[in-house]
């Protein structure tokens, strides 16, 4: 699989109307991810792809995670910003996707009810529908999900393999597209 022409280049992503320079993210409880992305670049470099493997370490509060992200609105040279959200959902196509793996959709402000979340479409590639996404979207019934709402000011994209109680979760995935539709 191979993605869009201008897609990723030397690390910046461009998919009308989302342009912002891809990072890795990974929890503070011993997962791993690589490549290792900071303020100055990404160790090893990346290649001709937004590509990420690791191992999401299992622990008994499921607190573990790690992935791909970039900015929704932040053009080479700034300043960054936000993506109002319209249409029906978001297009994602993913390589090898780990059973877990979901996108997220974050506010400005990050917090457990600014981060909507929604699984991956079946063999990581499809449409998902805005009503698919939602805070705490794994089902837990002790906190309530909030629906994501047309309107809202997206600020960061994330393809976040979320670990579990029972086992760790390696992952090696590639980024193919991702657009909202």
């Amino acid at each position: 699989m191979t993605s869009p022409p201008g897609f990723f280049v030397d690390g910046y992503l461009k998919r009308d109307p989302w342009l912002g320079y891809v990072f890795t993210i990974v929890d503070a409880v011993g997962s791993t991810v690589s490549p290792l992305c900071d303020t100055v670049g990404c160790t090893p470099a990346w290649g001709t792809q937004a590509c990420a493997m690791g191992n999401v370490v299992k622990n008994a509060t499921s607190s573990g995670f790690a992935g791909l992200a970039f900015h929704a609105n932040d053009p080479v040279g700034g300043p960054r910003g936000t993506w109002t959200s319209t249409g029906a959902g978001i297009y994602v196509s993913v390589s090898t996707p780990p059973a877990l793996a979901r996108v997220q959709l974050q506010e400005e402000v990050a917090s457990d009810d600014t981060r909507y979340c929604a699984t991956l479409p079946a063999g990581g590639t499809g449409l998902i529908p805005f009503s698919d996404f939602k805070t705490f979207c794994w089902g837990d019934a002790a906190h309530p999900s909030k629906a994501f709402a047309i309107g809202t000011k997206v600020h960061e994209v994330t393809i976040n393999i979320p670990g579990n109680s029972n086992a760790d979760v390696p992952f090696n995935f590639c980024l193919i597209d991702i657009q909202p539709r």
